[in-house]
């Protein structure tokens, strides 16, 4: 018999962050995480590169535009999770964008 433990999964509420609000400095795409989550889309759907971070000062990541990452914890038996609060910040990489937003969706699992 597996070990396995069956987990159902929701979404949280989408975040955005629309193109007029991506600037120079570090901004955040809508509220913290309401539960621990398990799996992050992250979309830049703007016309122009930007910078991710995960606290607001660092650039951590850059994604050209029309970009989709997946940020997925959810593989063999890892319990890690972006916790209660995580936060994603973007800036623009070189030229504020003129059309677009950044997406941030998440998926949290529930017994």
């Amino acid at each position: 018999m597996s070990n396995f433990v069956k987990v159902n999964v929701d979404w949280e509420n989408l975040r955005s962050l629309a193109f007029g609000s991506i600037g120079a400095a570090y901004a955040a795409v809508g509220t913290g995480l309401s539960y621990p989550s398990r799996k992050m889309i992250i979309k830049n759907y703007t016309n122009q590169p930007i910078y991710v971070s995960t606290n607001g000062a660092d650039n951590m990541k850059y994604m050209k535009a029309s970009d989709v990452e997946m940020l997925d914890l959810l593989f063999d038996d890892n319990i890690s999770v972006y916790p209660v609060g995580f936060t994603i910040y973007v800036k623009h990489a070189g030229a504020a964008p003129a059309s677009g937003a950044v997406y941030v969706e998440s998926m949290y699992g529930v017994r």
